[in-house]
């Protein structure tokens, strides 16, 4: 009777062993690939008192995905910190306020690399990056979600160049004065882009401004592809055949992609990788907040952190909702990967922008998709440049073709 636990014990130490052998390879893999995520909304983060970029924090608790503790443990080696801006009228008066706000989020950054420049640098080119990819410090490169607070005056992009600016967001969810949004109340208003936009387009270009037409409507990303001599990304989107929502692309863009040497890094925003039962009671609320959230920090007061983070546990507290799982953030990658292959693929999840999925919930659980995309088969090659080698040869295809 006593030889069915011997034999259970034996087969415990010779396979439990192999078995995490295996799982510490992964791991291993993971910490080995250069890392980079192409969409962070983190520096909206920074403007709150309270919140401090060192501390980790629980996010079940807090509304943080990054802070350095959880950085290090996720192993992202570097990303692109945006510059968010949100929609107004397009008017002088509103273009100006923004533009006020995007110098602020701008210094606030460089702030916080100057304050902790033992664990953050500021990259500006594909050679400083190659540089610094050894330092062991979370690289930064500066992008601009939304290029509204430029209004109609495109030289003020030579200002955020010289400030370390590498990717432009031309649009964000409502129609602006370069772009239609893929999410606008009203509908198209452009058509695809406006006159000022095709000239955006240009200036990237001169300037070595990476293009990226994530929230722009499929006709805008069309036109911008048509009209840029260099690659586009887009920095956080998802395949529409897996999930038909309007900030999602289809097959023809995936194709026009991977035919110009782009790339779409994959969002982890919830309500685009699956139906998300929202009702309209929290819609109404939680947009409502978001307003004030911005209101405030125009009028120079912002929200301090315990406040906003408390303030939007409680909205999904009182209108609870089924998230998106870690499986539906990969259906995408799957469906994109058989699509166009693992040349034209990049990670950009959103975080502190609202990217986030059960089993995936912040910046410290990423070592999944490595683990997740070995299972798959994918090579490590192949993983170096899904998580980083893609985009880095759009950066420096741009910076080639610039006059810069």
């Amino acid at each position: 009777m006593k030889t069915l636990p011997i034999l259970l014990t034996i087969f415990t130490l010779l396979f439990l062993p192999f078995t995490q052998i295996n799982l510490n390879a992964k791991n291993s893999i993971h910490e080995d690939i250069f890392t980079l995520d192409s969409h962070i909304d983190t520096p909206i983060r920074l403007s709150l008192p309270g919140f401090d970029i060192n501390k980790k924090y629980n996010p079940l608790v807090h509304r943080s995905s990054i802070d350095f503790p959880r950085l290090k443990e996720g192993g992202l080696d570097a990303g692109f910190w945006a510059i968010f801006s949100p929609q107004n009228e397009l008017v002088d008066h509103k273009y100006k306020l923004s533009l006020k706000n995007a110098k602020k989020r701008l210094h606030q950054i460089k702030n916080m690399i100057a304050k902790n420049n033992n664990k953050f640098v500021l990259a500006k080119s594909f050679s400083e990056i190659e540089k610094y990819r050894n330092e062991k410090k979370h690289i930064i490169i500066l992008s601009m979600e939304n290029a509204y607070p430029l209004g109609e005056d495109l030289d003020l992009l030579d200002f955020f160049y010289d400030q370390g600016v590498r990717m432009l967001g031309f649009v964000h969810v409502e129609n602006n004065q370069f772009a239609d949004s893929s999410t606008s109340k009203n509908g198209e208003y452009w058509g695809g882009l406006s006159d000022l936009g095709r000239k955006l387009v240009v200036k990237c270009n001169e300037l070595g401004i990476i293009i990226d037409g994530s929230h722009a409507s499929d006709k805008a990303v069309l036109e911008m592809m048509t009209l840029s001599k260099s690659p586009i990304i887009l920095s956080h989107s998802g395949a529409k055949t897996v999930f038909n929502h309007p900030r999602n692309v289809n097959d023809k863009i995936l194709l026009k992609i991977a035919n110009n040497g782009g790339v779409i890094s994959l969002n982890a925003y919830p309500q685009y990788l699956r139906e998300i039962n929202f009702s309209p009671e929290k819609k109404k609320e939680r947009g409502n907040f978001i307003k004030k959230f911005f209101k405030a920090e125009d009028e120079d007061n912002p929200i301090p952190f315990e406040i906003f983070s408390q303030t939007l546990k409680n909205i999904d507290a009182k209108y609870p909702s089924i998230n998106a799982s870690f499986q539906d953030y990969m259906d995408h990658f799957d469906y994109i990967l058989d699509m166009i292959g693992p040349e034209f693929l990049g990670i950009g999840a959103d975080w502190d922008g609202g990217g986030g999925v059960d089993g995936m919930i912040d910046v410290s659980d990423i070592p999944k998709i490595t683990n997740y995309l070995i299972k798959k088969g994918v090579s490590n090659v192949e993983l170096d440049k899904i998580w980083s080698g893609n985009i880095l040869r759009v950066m420096r295809d741009v910076e080639q073709n610039s006059i810069k």
